[in-house]
């Protein structure tokens, strides 16, 4: 048996990459504007020597902070190896209500290049939700442009349901052009993209689906155990709320991981890197969180291990999200 999981492709025909990335969405936030950008520089340079190069941002991270920070940390690492650094850069256009024209879209995928830094293509360029005043066909079409021009590699969505998959997917065909990923929530304790026909209908068009909050916001790392009261923005989500009921799965989580020498945040991001063409992306805002995320790949669950924590979870039910 593997000793590490198999790389992952990026779609139906993009590059292959480690099956885990790394999140940026609280680089630059205020509560770490001081230690976040040597941090940032410590996240890239870790992962990159772990063999992982799958980089996901957006514009409204911070305000854009966290695009800038990735950008720099890139160029700074590079002179550390060298040359450029083969990495794969995800962002995503916000779609607010003011943005009602095609030539918004060209704004903001501009400025996301501006703020990284880059003299090449963005690797990954998506759209960060579907509710939008621009339609899908307007949405597409214009980063079907984008794709021809060089702008960019490839094209995702995030947050879409399997109806608009398909009305998405449709339109790119019919430019001759493939979408290649949908980024959701998706963890051990949320299910969702299993019983709404996401993770089918990635399947089926060949997407990869992007999983964002892999650790729940931190509950599956077992450090919020039940007894132990979470602070800020988790006071209010539902698998902090109701720790005690994680108890069981942390116990697992424990079990697995002294069999194969790992925490019970690797086991869980190792379980989610085991589904079908799917790719976790947990945050790392510094080296050792990043270096314990990139090494969640580098073992292989049992087939048996992975069904008894897929079956253990379901009993819990999904506690994703804020209540």
């Amino acid at each position: 048996m593997s000793k590490s999981l198999p790389d992952l492709c990026i779609g139906s025909d993009g590059p292959n990459v480690r099956p885990i990335g790394i999140g940026t969405n609280a680089w630059g936030g205020v509560q770490a504007a001081n230690s976040i950008p040597t941090n940032s520089i410590a996240v890239v340079k870790s992962a990159l020597e772990s063999g992982v190069r799958f980089f996901d941002t957006a514009e409204i991270y911070n305000r854009g902070r966290a695009e800038r920070l990735l950008g720099e940390a890139i160029r700074f690492v590079a002179d550390d190896f060298q040359g450029e650094l083969d990495v794969v850069v995800a962002t995503k256009f916000a779609p607010l209500p003011y943005r009602m024209t095609k030539g918004s879209i060209v704004r903001a995928l501009n400025g996301s290049r501006d703020r990284i830094g880059f003299n090449r293509p963005i690797g990954l360029y998506q759209i960060h939700w579907p509710y939008t005043v621009l339609s899908t066909k307007a949405l597409m079409s214009t980063l079907a442009s984008a794709k021809r021009d060089g702008s960019i590699l490839q094209i995702g969505v995030s947050n879409y349901n399997a109806k608009q998959l398909h009305h998405a997917h449709k339109i790119l065909q019919d430019e001759g052009i493939k979408l290649a990923s949908n980024q959701v929530n998706y963890s051990l304790i949320n299910r969702a993209p299993e019983e709404n026909g996401v993770l089918e209908t990635c399947q089926e068009l060949g997407l990869t689906l992007i999983a964002y909050f892999p650790l729940a916001s931190g509950a599956l790392s077992g450090k919020y155990r039940s007894g132990k009261k979470a602070s800020g923005l988790r006071r209010f989500m539902a698998q902090f709320r109701n720790a005690s009921q994680l108890d069981p799965l942390l116990s697992m989580l424990d079990e697995l991981g002294k069999i194969h020498e790992r925490t019970p945040a690797q086991v869980a991001l190792n379980w989610l890197a085991r589904q079908e063409n799917v790719l976790p992306i947990p945050g790392a805002r510094y080296e050792e969180q990043a270096r314990e995320n990139c090494e969640s790949v580098s073992f292989y669950l049992a087939d048996d291990e992975v069904d008894s924590l897929s079956h253990l979870s379901r009993s819990i039910g999904s506690m994703g999200g804020i209540i």
